[in-house]
Order: structure tokens, then C-alpha cells, then sequence
């Protein structure tokens, strides 16, 4: 699995070749009985890897099935994921959410209904040693990333808030990797002053390259109340006739991560069984797995009392905000009210089982 591959999923954009198909390793394992209710779900990669655990988990783990759901993973690249669920040829999808502001922009019949992390996903990093302290600081500077577009919308958000304006007041460079040693190579030759990282990515540096220190510049307030990050979408269509199975999906899902946190070992021995080829470098996956987990836990650390799945109607009104405060940065232009598309109606559901079976409750150590 390349590294990039893995910043490319977090950002629903496209990697490597090819246009669909269904995933491999295990698909089938999630099958629920000929009474299950079928799902179709657009990964927007082109196969699976550890960046979508939060979706894949439960049907490694066979709680889909146990919950009466039969998923189908179906490989759709990038934008075009989305685009199947408008065409009403799928049911559900994972995504970046500035993916998402266009489409709500033109009134798509579709809704983000469940937040899958709990911490801001995208980091802005800089050396230990560097004279960047906050993100003024950037101004005539270079940033490194991997992707033009998805996550680093936040970034660009935020610092066109902070009076920056991409391509006026600094520049973005695409990295060739986003591998540990090219990253700290861009930096010794000066190609980049900073690197928009995703704490997968981050996870991944400092498991392979720990000698080597970096240190986020994103403002306080970013921590605090982060933006909206990966959400799962579903189509008007499945959420008005079979709002039993977005919240029976929803709950699988919190079932898996929290079950995950509880017994890692486990979780991680169903992955790999499902999607060995997800291991086929075993550092690099297990960095992943273990960032993701650490990232989608309760804030308080008690899951137990903690409605997963939560998204702020604020956080996403002001993530649209900042992006229009920079439309040709950012790639978002209009104006929308997104509360018509941001549904919390599901959150309870998502958590209606008894998370207290996880170890007696004990899910945050």
C-alpha cells in the first residue's frame, strides 16, 4: 500500500488508476443472511486500505452482518464516488467534507449524517527548530502537500482568516511522497518552509523517522472546536425510506471503533485477515490503525457517556466561512445554509446499544 494512497483516501480524491470496481480481500464477509438489508457503499479509493477503518472495521469485524446489513464495497474514485450516490446508483459514502460544499451549493440530494473523528484531522507542521511559530509567520513561505484539494481546505481556511491568501501571500508544492525521508528532504533543500499532514501521516513519521521533530502551527482554536473532517454521507432516498439502515449502519460503526479501542490486538488481527494486503508494509499499517483509533475516541475518554458520531452545525458554518474568505484557494465559492444538509438525527441511534459490554466500559484505556 503506498503512503500516498492512504493521504489520498482521507482526502475522497482520487489515487492511482482506474475507475471502480468492487473492493478485494474479503468483501464478502460482511453478508448478513438472506434477509439483510443491502447496502451499497462507495469507498473512494481504488481498493481498501488502513485510512477507511472507521467504515471497513465493522464488516472485518462481522458487526454489519450481526446487525441484519449486507455491504457491498464498491470502489468509485474520488469525486466521481460522490456523483454515484447523486446518480442514485449507491446508497452511502466516506468523505472530506469541503468535497461535500459544492454539492450542497447545487442542492444534491444527499447528507452528511456522522462525523467519524473526534480531533482535527489535518496538522500544519514545521520543523522543531523553525522560526514558524503561528501561521503569520508563513507569509512568502512554501507548504508541502500531497493533494491540492480535500483536507487542506481547512488549512487554507484558517490562514486566509489569519490575512493570508494562497498563491498571493505564500504557495503549495505537491510532493512526489509523503514518505518520512522525502519530507525531511523537501525541508533540508528548502523546497518547503512547512507540510500539511494528516495525522495518519503524521502517525507514520513519527513510527518511521522518530528521531526527526516536527511541530504543529495551526491556531489554538483549531483543537478546540475542529473542523469538520470525515463524514459519512448518505442519499436523501435511503434516509426517507430505510432510516433503520443508516442507523443500523451508523451503529456498526460506533460498535467497531469502540471495540477496536478496547481490544486493538483483535481489531487489528481482523483487519489483517480481511485485507491482508493492507499489511503488506506492517509499520506503516499499524501506525495507521493505531492513529485512527486514538483520533475517533471520546474527548472525555469516556465512551460510554460520549454521543459518537456528533457533528457541530457551528464547526461546519465556520469551516464555510474561512473557505470563502479564500474562493480560488479553497475551490468553494458559494454561499449555503448547510443545516439543510447536516443531519444529527441519527446520532442517537448510532449509540443505542450497551457500550458498557466493551470491557465493563473501561474503552479509553
Amino acid at each position: 500500500m503506498a503512503l500516498s494512497c492512504a493521504v489520498v483516501a482521507v482526502l475522497g480524491a482520487a489515487c492511482g488508476s482506474g475507475s471502480g470496481g468492487s473492493s478485494g480481500g474479503g468483501q464478502d464477509a460482511g453478508k448478513g443472511g438472506k434477509d439483510a438489508a443491502k447496502v451499497t457503499f462507495v469507498l473512494p479509493t481504488p481498493d481498501i486500505n488502513m485510512s477507511l477503518l472507521d467504515v471497513v472495521l465493522p464488516q472485518a469485524l462481522g458487526i454489519y452482518a450481526k446487525n441484519g446489513i449486507n455491504v457491498e464495497f464498491r470502489n468509485v474514485l474520488g469525486a466521481a464516488g460522490l456523483q454515484t450516490l447523486v446518480a442514485g446508483k449507491a446508497d452511502m459514502t466516506w468523505v472530506s467534507v469541503p468535497g461535500l460544499f459544492p454539492l450542497f451549493a447545487d442542492n444534491a440530494p444527499v447528507k452528511s449524517v456522522y462525523e467519524t473523528f473526534t480531533k482535527r484531522w489535518m496538522q500544519l507542521q514545521v520543523p522543531d527548530g523553525s522560526g514558524v511559530k503561528s501561521l503569520t509567520d508563513l507569509k512568502g513561505k512554501t507548504i508541502g502537500m500531497s493533494s491540492r484539494r480535500g483536507g487542506q481546505t481547512q488549512i487554507i481556511g484558517y490562514m486566509a482568516e489569519h490575512g493570508l491568501i494562497s498563491g498571493r501571500d505564500y504557495k503549495w508544492v505537491t510532493l512526489p511522497s509523503m514518505a518520512p525521508q522525502a519530507i525531511a528532504t523537501a525541508f533540508e533543500k528548502g523546497d518547503i518552509d512547512a507540510i500539511s499532514l494528516t495525522l495518519t501521516d503524521l502517525a507514520i513519521q513519527n513510527g518511521l523517522d522518530p528521531a526527526t521533530k516536527y511541530r504543529d502551527v495551526m491556531p489554538a482554536e483549531s483543537a478546540s472546536e475542529p473542523d469538520p473532517n470525515v463524514v459519512i454521507v448518505a442519499t436523501d432516498d435511503m434516509i426517507e425510506k430505510r432510516p433503520e439502515v443508516v442507523a443500523g449502519m451508523l451503529r456498526s460503526v460506533t460498535e467497531a471503533i469502540i471495540d477496536a479501542q478496547c481490544d486493538p490486538e483483535a481489531a487489528l488481527e481482523a483487519m489483517r485477515k480481511y485485507a491482508p494486503a493492507v499489511f503488506a508494509n506492517e509499520a506503516v499499517a499499524k501506525a495507521q490503525f493505531k492513529a485512527i483509533i486514538d483520533y475517533s475516541r471520546a474527548p472525555s475518554g469516556d465512551a460510554t457517556g460520549y454521543q459518537y458520531g456528533t457533528q457541530s452545525l457551528t464547526a461546519w458554518k465556520k469551516m464555510l466561512s474561512r473557505s470563502l474568505l479564500d474562493p480560488a484557494g479553497s475551490g468553494i465559492s458559494k454561499d449555503v445554509d448547510v443545516s439543510k444538509f447536516v443531519a444529527n438525527k441519527f446520532v442517537s441511534d448510532a449509540n443505542a446499544f450497551d457500550k458498557a459490554q466493551y470491557q465493563g466500559g473501561k474503552c479509553h484505556g
